[in-house]
């Protein structure tokens, strides 16, 4: 049915269908246009009403009204001098224009036309505010004092009094009587960030740091945009509440926002309420409130603000002050390490973070950057160990669980990364970075559907952002729903449609939906908003290719190469379209121009498997062995090699290979899993020891359950084994090879029922598996 907004629009407009001079219809519709923001309709209703009466005053105010609201006050000014011109007298008008004035920061006309009041409206509550608020704004205190107290005798609850007075005490130092009132005004207005600041800053003046804590802590959770005063007067509560971690967080955060965050004006705008207004909405008036520097952490914001500014050099000056006035607080040091860091003298900065953890051994900024140094030196395993730590003093650390599992996902650890994700997810739900990787994991992975699910809880929680929409509408793409991701686009705002990207992820959709002349004119378009942008043209020189204009799509791609010979994608994209062809030999010698071109171990891999599709196996496995060779630090080649020759039996090298690799990331789960499955297949005695290791270190990981859940049953162990197949199959019931391990520990354990049903189930499901042989010769065996 229809809501009463509805209901009461229907009436104006059927009331006007039977009177179209109807005042108050033409007023009641104007409110309403009003208040959805249509203020081009309301203006047209207003003009209906002055052309019957030019006098309705109702009119005349919402007429002054509409004007504010669209901005423009001096337009509202001469509304209402035009109102009283017509009645002279009219004390809506009178005080209306002294709001307005004092909206406009003409105080002197504004004490004028409030002078100009007769007594009956001068004595009126709104126009003492107004002279309160005038003589605050003079630095008069004891007037202002006296007139917000008349009328807070007369009206205890009035919001603009209260807060205005709890403002003036809070100059004067009178920090207990400004707290109380400020307190009963943040209760009433709960959404005044100002009013919100002001009490934050009285608590802190009465020394109470949890108080203040309090009162903005639900700003900065609940607000994805908060402003640098409010983080910076956060932060500096923390920190004088012993919360260094969250202190120093939040102190990092307003210099990001303000590069001039040591500067952040002590001064506080509050929003006065004008009350008695019953046809408007409440208009604000602004005044500044010194809050003073001391209440802000400035000598650590002017460090911070340095460290933002690349300043590396005063920062470490500005910190080694701070260093020598506060000996036991950890936050100087850490600052000194981040400006050594910044200066690449990694020996000094670990130096100055590791003195900051012997001040305070929980300090997590420092161990952050401790882990990021050991990733800038290369040690790996190493900023691992120091993100969980992190988790070990603070289990739902958001950062910690985010980075590993970003180390672990470009390690392509996926099990691993998918770990820390569903820790994350699960202890903050509404968190956006957790949404974002598990979509590209699950998309990497190839679980389009449950990655569709993910984005579009992106979309959700981030109220539908641009970056949201644009990773939905990739994901409908991997899925080739053109069509969705054709609406998903159009749901970004007006400004980011023609955004390079977004044209581009039209483009890929329109190709879906069979519209290649439109495909064709999104790619042009945003290359002329982005002539560099790389991925349009590669776009283009595959569109052009399928539509059978090779030479226009190699001369295009050579152009690219030409032009940015490091850009890797165009010399992948000329060697797939060469494969496309069957041209395996030419595909060959683009990869190996690319390779000089752009040094890296992608090349061999490719060219690996180029040659195993052209079917020389034995060129494929020479050209990898010889890579491995000459780069022993290139483990995940190896990794690949190693998996070719466990993949055909040849298990004796492929055991070799994972020692070696073992030997330079030891502990590794993945690799410990790969090496027990290639010793229980040559018969080692060793792979039951060797899987248990890789289940020590990934217990969760389903490929780790599946090996050593499966060695446990083979090596009798057959209950222990079967809890942990029936464990990693309820992660994940999709694998063939895992389902035929559990159906046989089933059986073994005595429930042929339920073993038999799982063997025929997967042998209808899936065609073909290592294991299908095995499992083919069970079922017989129990069927026979």
């Amino acid at each position: 049915g229809l809501n009463q907004a509805d209901k009461a629009r229907e009436s104006y407009q059927s009331a006007l269908e039977q009177d179209a001079r109807s005042i108050e219809s033409l007023l009641g519709l104007a409110r309403m246009s009003l208040a959805y923001g249509d203020y081009d309709k309301a203006a047209d209703y207003l003009a209906r009403v002055l052309e019957i009466d030019p006098k309705e005053p109702r009119a005349w105010l919402l007429k002054g009204g509409l004007e504010e609201r669209r901005g423009d006050m001096e337009a509202a000014e001469a509304v209402y001098r035009k109102a009283l011109e017509l009645a002279p007298g009219n004390p809506m008008f009178e005080i209306s224009l002294v709001r307005n004035l004092i909206g406009q920061n003409k105080l002197e006309e504004a004490r004028a036309e409030l002078a100009r009041l007769g007594p009956q409206v001068g004595n009126s509550l709104t126009a003492k505010y107004f002279k309160a608020y005038l003589a605050f704004r003079d630095k008069d205190y004891t007037t202002a004092k006296a007139e917000l107290r008349e009328i807070l005798s007369v009206v205890g609850n009035h919001g603009p009094s209260m807060l205005l007075l709890g403002g003036i005490l809070y100059q004067e130092g009178a920090y207990e009587q400004a707290e109380e009132l400020l307190r009963r005004y943040v209760a009433g207005v709960p959404n005044n960030l100002q009013a919100r600041k002001l009490l934050a800053a009285t608590r802190m003046r009465l020394d109470q740091p949890e108080g203040a804590i309090e009162v903005l802590e639900p700003v900065v959770r609940d607000n994805g945009k908060v402003d640098a005063q409010t983080l910076a007067l956060l932060g500096s509560a923390y920190l004088r509440a012993g919360k260094l971690d969250q202190g120093t967080e939040l102190l990092q955060r307003a210099s990001e926002l303000d590069p001039d965050a040591a500067e952040i004006r002590a001064q506080l705008g509050l929003s006065h309420l004008a009350s008695g207004q019953t046809e408007q909405a409440e208009k604000e008036l602004a005044s500044a409130v010194e809050l003073k520097d001391d209440l802000f952490q400035a000598d650590l914001l002017l460090v911070l603000s340095q460290l933002k500014r690349q300043d590396y050099a005063a920062a470490a000056k500005s910190a080694e002050k701070l260093a020598a006035k506060m000996p036991d607080n950890p936050i100087p040091e850490n600052m000194l390490g981040a400006a050594y860091l910044g200066q690449r003298d990694l020996a000094l900065a670990r130096e100055h973070f590791r003195k900051a953890l012997r001040i305070r051994p929980d300090f997590t900024p420092a161990m952050f950057n401790l882990a990021g140094l050991e990733l800038l030196a290369g040690n790996r395993e190493a900023a691992i160990e120091q993100f969980r730590k992190i988790l070990e003093l603070q289990p739902e650390n958001l950062r910690a669980m985010m980075e590993l599992a970003r180390l672990h996902y470009r390690a392509e650890e996926f099990d691993q990364a998918l770990e820390y994700l569903k820790k994350a997810r699960q202890a903050h739900p509404e968190a956006l970075q957790p949404l974002l990787l598990l979509t590209q994991y699950h998309l990497r992975t190839g679980n389009g559907e449950e990655a569709l699910k993910t984005a579009r809880k992106a979309v959700e929680v981030s109220s539908a952002s641009p970056r949201t929409l644009l990773l939905q509408a990739e994901v409908e793409l991997a899925l080739r729903k053109g069509d969705e991701a054709l609406r998903t686009l159009s749901r970004l705002p007006e400004k980011y449609r023609d955004s390079p990207v977004a044209l581009y992820r039209r483009a890929q959709a329109l190709v879906l939906t069979g519209d290649r002349a439109g495909a064709r004119e999104a790619l042009e378009q945003a290359l002329k908003v982005k002539p560099d942008y790389a991925e349009a043209s590669l776009a283009l020189a595959r569109l052009e290719a399928a539509d059978g204009n090779r030479e226009a799509a190699f001369e295009r791609l050579h152009r690219l190469q030409q032009d940015n010979p490091k850009l890797a994608q165009a010399w992948l994209t000329e060697a797939d379209l060469l494969l496309a062809e069957k041209h395996h030999d030419d595909a060959i010698a683009v990869y190996r121009r690319a390779a000089g071109k752009v040094p890296s171990p992608l090349w061999p891999g490719r060219i690996f498997q180029a040659l195993l599709d052209k079917g020389d196996e034995k060129a494929a496995e020479a050209e990898l062995k010889q890579w491995v060779e000459a780069h022993p630090d290139d483990l995940r080649t190896a990794l690949v090699l190693a998996s070719f020759w466990q993949n055909r039996g040849r298990h004796a090298e492929a055991i070799a290979l994972y020692r070696k690799v073992l030997e330079r990331q030891p502990g590794s789960a993945v690799v410990l899993n790969n090496l027990a499955w290639s010793q229980y297949k040559s018969g080692d005695p060793e792979a039951l020891e060797t899987a248990r290791q890789a289940f020590e270190a990934a217990p969760k990981l389903v490929p780790v359950l599946d090996t050593y859940g499966w060695l446990l049953v083979e090596n009798g162990k057959v209950e222990e084994g079967r809890r942990l197949l029936e464990q990693a199959y309820g992660e994940n019931s999709g694998l063939p090879d895992l389902a035929y391990h559990l159906a046989a520990a089933r059986i073994r354990s005595g429930d042929r029922n339920g073993g038999i049903a799982l063997l025929k189930k997967t042998l209808e499901q899936h065609a073909s598996f290592e294991s299908r042989a095995s499992a083919e010769a069970l079922l017989r065996s129990l069927e026979g």
